[in-house]
């Protein structure tokens, strides 16, 4: 047993250090990379509050201090999981849309991204944790990094809508249908247990989307409502909740 000092605390070492993942010598993103892995690893399996800095340095045999000085603190390993779940479902997109590919197609490869994404540790980890409780300048920062992904859905639909492969509709709202439905595999799917794959069943996912569900017979009716139509803001759904409570209101009480 060897002696592992650092920050002036002396714990023991049993095993490799790092998990065994052959980064003792690898540099400093690495490393980070690896605690980020773990942590996300062990927080889709026990949820965020069970898991303790403790934990994740002794899933790599590290210490304690370790962990502060690559990530931080367990609200700042979040946020770094966060931001590269985002890096990795973004990365190379720029491309795609300075390519010749049509709107319908990009979405269609987004989508496979994503559906491999909900289902890995980062993108279950992301997914189950979105409700955590974070500080006001962290939540901001997830927020933008919310909305730059937004941003690059738009600009795909909208490409989709100037080469006529996608139909005028309401992004955000379609978004939300497209996006829930695949964020719900990072709680369901399991691989030991299910007949499909996630490339499988992201490929159902997108085709169901793409075609829709009606058949030639069934397009002859009625819309339930337009695909463009518009969303009622927060502040207009609470504004016509007071209509309706002062409405309700005795006239005799006034």
């Amino acid at each position: 047993m060897r002696e592992n000092r650092q920050r002036g605390k002396s714990t023991p070492e049993k095993g490799p250090r790092w998990g065994g993942a052959g980064v003792e010598a690898a540099g400093r993103e690495a490393k980070r990379l690896l605690i980020l892995e773990t942590a996300a690893k062990l927080f889709k399996e026990r949820g965020f509050e069970a898991v303790s800095l403790d934990d994740v340095a002794a899933a790599l045999n590290v210490t304690k201090p370790t962990i502060y000085y690559y990530v931080g603190n367990k609200e700042e390993i979040l946020v770094s999981i966060r931001h590269l779940a985002a890096e990795r479902l973004t990365a190379g997109l720029d491309e795609e849309l300075a390519s010749t590919k049509s709107g319908l197609e990009i979405l269609q490869l987004l989508l496979l991204r994503y559906g491999a994404w909900t289902t890995s540790d980062i993108g279950r980890c992301a997914l189950r944790l979105i409700t955590v409780r974070l500080s006001p300048k962290n939540a901001r920062e997830l927020r933008a990094i919310e909305k730059s992904f937004e941003a690059q859905v738009n600009l795909i639909f909208e490409r989709g809508f100037r080469d006529g492969s996608l139909k005028a509709c309401n992004v955000s709202m379609v978004s939300m249908a497209l996006f829930g439905a695949f964020n719900w595999m990072a709680c369901w799917h399991d691989d030991s247990r299910d007949s499909l794959d996630t490339e499988q069943i992201t490929r159902l996912f997108i085709e169901l989307f793409a075609q829709g569900l009606e058949t030639p017979v069934s397009t002859s009716r009625p819309a339930l409502i337009e695909l463009t139509a518009t969303c009622r803001t927060r502040n207009r759904r609470k504004a016509g909740a007071a209509d309706k409570d002062a409405a309700a209101i005795p006239a005799d009480r006034h």
